[in-house]
């Protein structure tokens, strides 16, 4: 019998971190106290219990229960009036996803109230209301007041979550899916639609499908206009047809195995410079500071558990007390663009260790597939590549083992 090889590769590669898997959070949702600074006493503090009370529970949606005063947090961060970039802010400092706030304001012999919701994630002012009242009304709790107050609240957390999209094609008439629902056919629209990114398809026989991911922003309308492209059909008769030639896969696996090299070694380089950023990052942040402790002087010693704890320092968690010290915000910033260049080190090693992998396989795969087509093995073996991976302290570790 002739003999019978059997040999093994076997490829370790080690990856410097794991990555984590993203949910998606709830809506969280900030009310200030309406600034009545303005207008007879009492008359903002009314109107803000009304909102509270009346605050509807969706589904995914959290409100921040605590007491917040507009008029402090104005004064911490040196808001002259209620713009968006300072709201922003505010809303960052109370960590949450929507703010809404308001205030009231004598207009001639009447009264008006504006109430405004607020996308803290990129400071727009999705939805404005204002709305004159009778003083009678904001002068004390009444079932009227807190009637007000639901129609508001719907208008600026249902409504004002929610947007539209309008879908053209040319021709019309394709079948049009939202989430791989379809939902009727071209002209289309919906003004109900909830705020995020949308993937919606069109189809239409005869014509070459089309995928476009749609971001619906609250109270605006996104519309869609697409062109759909027939697919071309040829005729050919037996004359014209050509013999098919057998695809060649060595060079295509060898060519394709350089390319994930090259993909490797980019990913190596810019992982190392996302590295040698992060250094540059944190040491900036530990310049901060010391500045900010040379600041506070003998202060520093109330906030011993922050500048003592490293874990709250590389975690950039400090007390909100600081908030507005420019060389306590220049840390935050530094200390957060270290952590995002930090995972984006570990993603490019991650991907440089996958590519190499790749590119090592493809490259026997191609050196196997030529010794077959000449004939210069004896016994034909499957190529088969095993996959395991394997958890260590420092991070993961990926074993890939090919059998030929």
């Amino acid at each position: 019998m002739p003999l019978r090889i059997h040999k093994r590769w076997l490829i370790s590669v080690l990856m410097f971190g794991m990555a984590e898997l993203a949910q998606a959070a709830p809506t969280t949702v900030g009310l200030l106290a309406v600034d009545g600074s303005s207008v007879e006493p009492g008359m903002g503090a009314i109107l803000t219990d009304s909102l509270r009370r009346n605050l509807p529970q969706l589904h995914d949606m959290r409100v921040e229960s605590r007491s917040q005063d507009l008029a402090e947090f104005k004064m911490v961060f040196g808001c002259n009036d209620e713009r968006p970039d300072c709201m922003t802010k505010v809303g960052r400092n109370l960590e949450v996803s929507r703010l809404i706030y308001g205030s009231i304001r004598r207009q001639g012999g009447s009264y008006v109230v504006v109430i405004r919701q607020l996308n803290v994630s990129d400071g727009t002012v999705e939805k404005t209301l204002s709305e004159p009242v009778p003083k009678q009304i904001l002068m004390q709790p009444s079932v009227r007041l807190d009637e007000l107050c639901q129609r508001w609240l719907r208008s600026l957390l249902i409504e004002g979550l929610r947007g539209g999209v309008v879908v053209n094609s040319n021709p019309p008439g394709a079948l049009v899916s939202i989430d791989g629902q379809p939902v009727g056919r071209t002209p289309y629209s919906n003004a109900m639609l909830d705020v995020g990114n949308h993937v919606i398809k069109l189809e239409l026989t005869g014509y070459d499908q089309v995928v476009k991911t749609a971001s619906i922003k609250g109270n605006q309308t996104t519309t869609l206009d697409e062109q759909l492209l027939s697919r071309a059909v040829f005729a050919s008769g037996p004359s014209s047809q050509k013999p098919s030639r057998p695809i060649q896969w060595v060079p295509i696996l060898r060519y394709t195995s350089y390319a994930l090299y090259g993909l490797a070694g980019i990913s190596a380089i810019a992982a190392i410079g996302s590295w040698a950023g992060m250094n540059k990052a944190e040491a900036r942040a530990s310049g901060h500071i010391d500045t900010l402790l040379s600041e506070l002087g003998p202060r520093a010693t109330d906030y011993a558990s922050f500048f003592t704890n490293r874990g709250k320092l590389s975690s950039c968690q400090g007390p909100n007390a600081l908030v507005g010290n420019s060389s306590y915000d220049s840390y935050l910033g530094e200390c957060q663009s270290g952590n995002r260049l930090a995972a984006a080190s570990t993603g490019l090693w991650v991907a440089s260790g996958t590519f190499a992998v790749a590119g090592v396989v493809t490259m026997l795969t191609s050196h196997f597939l030529k010794k077959s087509e000449t004939g210069t093995t004896a016994i034909a073996q499957p190529l088969s590549l095993r996959v395991v991976p394997q958890y260590v302290p420092q991070g993961a570790m990926v074993h890939a083992a090919i059998d030929f």
